[in-house]
């Protein structure tokens, strides 16, 4: 049975407060404690995103809930990154089809990748000691070494980093990813990272109170949700 409490100051009816809620409110205020995050209280609830606003806004104006604002860095995939991930990395490509030594054009031919792709993964597997580069009269002839053949049985982190779920908050991210993260960064179009504002909400103790009474109040009320 719901009863009085004193909060800042003044004597509150929790059952008249409860009475008096808008049946968005209702439909809000029990998810609270389960889902802290904005977009999952609109999934879970199943209510439009206005509908999660305005019962969220009246429901802080009771001092039922406490709403705080923060941003963070979200890591998603851009148009090359989402089909780097379905089809693998360049640099792969190029070395999957490297079985022995070949010229540069043979390569491109063979992995189906553009001259681009072929010139970055180039410049990328130099650096990673992964292939020799001879000039052969006119051709470019490129061959493994014993660093590539390595890499050939491993995936590189890059490789792990984008086979994550997708989009990522770049705080909870390892050490190891963060180093994946801008290798990739560093390329055209694979990632995007942006600033985003994240609302999380919870319940204050007022709200708290109100809650141990709020199934019995509940039974009470016919909600009619338009």
């Amino acid at each position: 049975m719901c009863k009085d409490i004193n909060f800042g100051g003044k004597i509150l009816d929790l059952k008249k407060l409860a009475d008096g809620l808008h049946p968005l409110e209702r439909k809000i205020l029990p998810l609270v404690p389960k889902f802290s995050s904005v977009s999952d209280l609109e999934h879970a609830s199943g209510l439009k995103e206005v509908e999660v606003s305005r019962a969220l806004q009246w429901l802080r104006n009771k001092t039922l809930i406490e709403i705080k604002e923060d941003s963070r860095q979200a890591v998603s995939l851009d148009k090359n990154g989402k089909l780097y991930q379905k089809q693998g990395l360049p640099e792969r490509l190029f070395l999957n089809v490297l079985n022995h030594e070949m010229t540069l054009k043979d390569i491109e031919k063979n992995s189906k990748l553009s001259k681009e792709e072929v010139s970055v993964s180039l410049g990328l597997l130099k650096r990673k000691s992964a292939i020799n580069i001879l000039k052969k009269g006119n051709d470019i002839c490129v061959s493994l070494t014993d660093v590539g053949r390595n890499i050939l049985k491993k995936e590189l982190l890059e490789e792990s980093f984008l086979k994550k779920n997708f989009p990522l908050d770049q705080k909870t991210l390892s050490p190891e990813e963060i180093y994946a993260m801008n290798e990739l960064n560093k390329r055209k179009n694979i990632l995007k990272i942006e600033v985003e504002r994240v609302k999380t909400v919870t319940l204050t103790t007022l709200g708290q109170d109100l809650l141990k009474d709020f199934g019995s109040i509940n039974k009470d009320v016919i909600d009619v949700l338009t």
